[in-house]
């Protein structure tokens, strides 16, 4: 019987591996040949107890045709990926503390590694998943530099990325103006921590001719010794330089005053 959609999520099933137990050497788990999972398309693992999913993302003969994987709430901290036409990859929820490769997927449209424990991001290069379109790594620890966002944004404007979420990390404490530099650096993104980016507010942020974002590490660096707010009202956001403009965001409706200070 071919499958084509299999979902094993949800607290009935509280999964601990996915290739069961060994019988006369052999494995008779998911990938047992009487599910024919080398048709399967779409599998959902998630609120599970896995440890490892490895026998999935690592065998892209047994799993040739699948473009969606789920495993969100498990107890993954590493991955081997090597599926070649995967599109969705959603690991949301899980102890990661670092990225995996993703040079064996070059079909990734979809990356969701929320609420993991995610600290550098710096070094890592997105731009071998030319067609991702939608990253959210919010809810993690990361506690990058403007310098080092510039290079994980410089990654990401050779994709064709269209959606970000960063939000809920450390460094967005002291660093409020990530956002703009996310429009800026990425000229497909349409919305950024959730928030409607259209042309007007693109155009806005164009006219405020940010530096490069190595200057602010500086003020970065002052605002965590200071530990002092960046933002001193919910519609202000505090810039090194000198002026005032309006930054008008379409999605609230509302006008931000956009100061600027020098450093």
């Amino acid at each position: 019987m071919r499958h084509f959609e299999l979902d094993f999520s949800g607290d009935i099933c509280q999964l601990e591996t996915l290739e069961g137990d060994k019988n006369n050497n052999e494995v008779i788990g998911l990938i047992h040949e009487d599910l024919a999972v080398r048709y399967l398309r779409s599998l959902n693992i998630s609120d599970n107890i896995l440890v490892s999913i490895d026998c999935v993302t690592a065998s892209p003969k047994i799993f040739p045709e699948l473009k969606q994987l789920v495993a969100r709430h498990n107890h993954l901290s590493t991955v081997n990926l090597c599926l070649y036409n995967l599109t969705v990859l959603d690991l949301s929820d899980n102890i990661f503390e670092d990225l995996p490769k993703f040079d064996n997927m070059p079909n990734l449209e979809v990356v969701c590694f929320a609420n993991n424990e995610i600290e550098n991001l710096s070094c890592h290069e997105f731009d071998v998943t030319k067609k991702l379109r939608h990253l959210d790594l919010s809810g993690n620890i990361i506690d990058m530099i403007p310098s080092q966002m510039e290079v994980f944004l410089d990654s990401l404007s050779k994709t064709n990325l269209q959606a970000l979420k960063l939000n809920n990390n450390p460094f967005c404490k002291y660093f409020k103006e990530h956002s703009l530099f996310a429009v800026s650096y990425i000229s497909t993104l349409n919305k950024m921590d959730g928030l409607q980016v259209n042309d007007d507010v693109r155009d806005h942020i164009s006219s405020l001719n940010l530096r490069e974002m190595r200057v602010y590490d500086d003020v970065v660096e002052d605002r965590k010794a200071s530990d002092t707010k960046p933002i001193t009202r919910p519609d202000t956001i505090m810039m090194p330089h000198i002026g005032k403009t309006f930054f008008y965001n379409t999605y609230l409706k509302t006008k931000f005053y956009i100061f600027y200070h020098s450093i």
